[in-house]
């Protein structure tokens, strides 16, 4: 195997039934990036009746397997749009972190440590709501690319997002 590719396992420390319950459906994977080593997971809640949390866990970013350990959560919203995070990034030289949700990008700064969602958070609204929206990467500190997926009425979008300072339509 290549010295630049590694397979990895892992299990949540904190998930003891398999499947879990609806009510406790939150541990779906749909957003993460690495950072110093940790690979940064971020879960879309698949609870009936939806929490509206979206969990963060860390996983060391090596060979073999390995438990996620829980690192804590913030509440997003009542709805499926609102509350479901479908990606997430860092940008490596500002440390600002991005989740997506369907209506909505929330991005953290000025945090500490690695506690990413006690940072100071700012949300910017889509004017125009995307079609399912499932990829973001930052291209500098204030421009991101977002992806949708496509059905089988329309092909998925690439979208250039530039934030603005405070709370924005984009």
């Amino acid at each position: 195997m290549p010295s630049n590719q590694w397979k990895s396992s892992f299990s949540f420390e904190d998930q003891h039934l398999f499947p879990p319950p609806t009510s406790n459906r939150n541990f779906d994977i749909e957003g993460m990036f690495w950072h110093q080593d940790t690979l940064f997971l971020f879960t879309k809640d698949r609870s009936q009746p939806l929490t509206g949390f979206c969990r963060m866990y860390k996983l060391p970013a090596i060979p073999g397997d390995q438990v996620a350990v829980y690192a804590g959560q913030i509440y997003l919203g009542t709805t499926i749009s609102s509350a479901r995070v479908t990606a997430a990034d860092r940008h490596s030289s500002s440390g600002k972190i991005v989740l997506l949700v369907q209506e909505r990008l929330i991005v953290f700064s000025n945090y500490p440590g690695n506690r990413f969602l006690d940072g100071e958070q700012t949300e910017y609204g889509f004017t125009t709501k995307p079609g399912q929206a499932e990829g973001i990467l930052f291209v500098s500190a204030n421009s991101l690319y977002m992806t949708e997926e496509s059905n089988n009425s329309s092909r998925g979008r690439l979208y250039e997002i530039r934030l603005r300072n405070g709370s924005s339509g984009n």
